[in-house]
């Protein structure tokens, strides 16, 4: 995984958050929602493995770089609007919440409010879910 050495910064971020479980802030050992958790040893069979070489193929894509085109960010979005419903549906909010606002960031700085309004939807869902007010 050369995901910093190919310059793909915050794929490299996102992949850590779910590798490990916790918000970007590791120290305090937290998910999106303020909660206390284990973080898991390093994969150590082949289908760990293969999930996390696909998973970090799918940030790639959802890469997104300041001279990226309009084309390439809509891309981006999609991508990790497609990561965050996968996590809603195997039901770890969490990281599904962590992608939606995602989502949210991108399309409010390319200006789609579709997608804009779909994540919001999910991030409300994910927040339903656990009985999380903010």
């Amino acid at each position: 995984m050369d995901l910093l050495a190919n310059g793909n910064v915050q794929s490299f971020i996102d992949f850590f958050y779910v590798s490990h479980k916790c918000l970007p802030n590791v120290m305090d050992k937290k998910n999106y929602f303020g909660e206390n958790l284990y973080i898991p040893e390093t994969p150590n069979n082949e289908d760990e493995m293969q999930f996390f070489t696909d998973f970090s193929q799918a940030l790639i894509k959802a890469e997104v770089r300041p001279e990226s085109t309009k084309e390439q960010k809509s891309l981006a979005i999609n991508e990790y609007n497609s990561i965050a419903f996968n996590y809603e549906d195997q039901g770890d909010f969490s990281t599904a919440a962590y992608f939606y606002q995602r989502v949210v960031e991108l399309a409010i700085s390319g200006k789609n409010k579709q997608y804009e309004l779909i994540a919001l939807l999910g991030l409300g869902k994910c927040f339903d879910q656990t009985g999380k007010k903010n």
